[in-house]
């Protein structure tokens, strides 16, 4: 049970955080882990409901963003694969479309208290998101 919680949470912190390094250590990802469950207070129960949520979530998401060269698995982007404007423009929609759906899917299972708390968390992974792809 363990090890599927800590695989959610590290999908969920993949999703959101598009931030993550190849190099980051073990420590790093617990950390992340213990602030992402404390935040939204997960049952074990909500754990098996929304982990194949987040898990085609994350799927979904990391197509997108390969479609624009950033490869989050490797912790890095593709310098050459340029975004101009309208690629940026056009990349956001999709990942609001993606964002907005998995909140949809997500809500099913949280309460209101944890879904105000999620969709904080994913207000703070789009700005970094953002600061990221601003400043390639």
């Amino acid at each position: 049970m363990m090890k599927n919680i800590f695989f959610l949470i590290t999908l969920l912190v993949t999703n959101l955080s598009f931030q993550l390094n190849a190099a980051e250590s073990k420590k790093d990802f617990s950390e992340r882990f213990e602030q992402v469950t404390q935040r939204l207070a997960l049952s074990p129960e909500q754990v098996e409901a929304i982990t194949p949520i987040l898990i085609s979530s994350a799927e979904r998401t990391k197509e997108v963003l390969a479609k624009y060269g950033i490869n989050i698995e490797q912790g890095k982007d593709n310098k050459n694969a340029k975004l101009g404007f309208s690629k940026l423009r056009k990349m956001a929609k999709e990942m609001a479309s993606e964002r907005e759906k998995t909140t949809a899917a997500l809500s099913v299972h949280l309460n209101d208290q944890q879904m105000k708390e999620y969709t904080e968390i994913q207000a703070e992974r789009k700005k970094m998101m953002r600061e990221r792809l601003l400043s390639r």
